[in-house]
């Protein structure tokens, strides 16, 4: 089960804000990722969320910083390509 506190909110955005902010200027391929986000632990004034967006997943680390939730690592792998049958 996903990591949920009053911070969730802040946390999400952080995410939306890096994962949209990659695909800004290319609305149609934007429209294709999945852009999910899962917020998996959170502590105090640190979190980790995964983004899973198209073509690779991205776990990012976060930290509470002035207030504000800010990305401070992000690791990402690319998902396999598809099989021909």
């Amino acid at each position: 089960m996903p990591a949920q506190s009053s911070d969730s909110p802040g946390i999400r955005q952080a995410a939306l804000d890096y994962i949209e902010g990659w695909y800004e200027g290319n609305g149609e391929r934007m429209e294709r990722a999945l852009q999910d986000v899962r917020i998996l632990d959170i502590y105090e004034n640190a979190s980790s969320a995964r983004v899973d967006a198209g073509d690779w997943v991205d776990f990012l680390h976060l930290a509470k910083w002035n207030g504000r939730w800010v990305i401070v690592n992000v690791l990402w792998e690319m998902r396999p390509a598809p099989q021909a049958p």
